[in-house]
């Protein structure tokens, strides 16, 4: 199992509303680990071990983040056979974190979240055109 202490999920990708939750947990965790190497490789047992769903739940996450053309999914099989041996995760879409001239530079307290101080149209209006 990979040793991940914590997750970045991009604002612009928690404010895609073509995405469920657990589709963006799973596509920023595929932009964590193919950050070295712009691919990575988990199985759908691992997904479904992170997210606490079924293999087939986790399989259909991929598939749906696949189908949205967020990634790129490739397989590799056993020689001469249709046996799956890996699936290579290829992000499509890029995300960057705060400070590189996409986003302003802001400071939003948990207490404006609460209180509903931040919609989405105002989350938006914070990025550079």
């Amino acid at each position: 199992m990979v040793n991940v202490r914590g997750l970045w999920i991009p604002l612009e990708l928690m404010l895609d509303e073509k995405l469920n939750r657990s589709e963006i947990i799973t596509y920023s965790l595929i932009l964590f680990l193919s950050s070295h190497n712009q691919k990575c490789y988990f199985t759908n047992e691992f997904l479904s071990k992170l997210l606490k769903v079924t293999i087939k739940h986790a399989s259909r996450i991929v598939n749906s983040l696949k189908n949205k053309k967020f990634i790129h999914v490739k397989f590799y099989y056993k020689d001469n056979s249709k046996e799956i041996v890996n699936r290579e995760l290829i992000p499509l879409k890029k995300y960057y974190p705060l400070g590189n001239n996409k986003i302003k530079n802001i400071e939003i307290t948990n207490k404006d979240f609460i209180d509903n101080n931040y919609s989405k149209e105002k989350l938006w209006a914070l990025y550079d055109n």
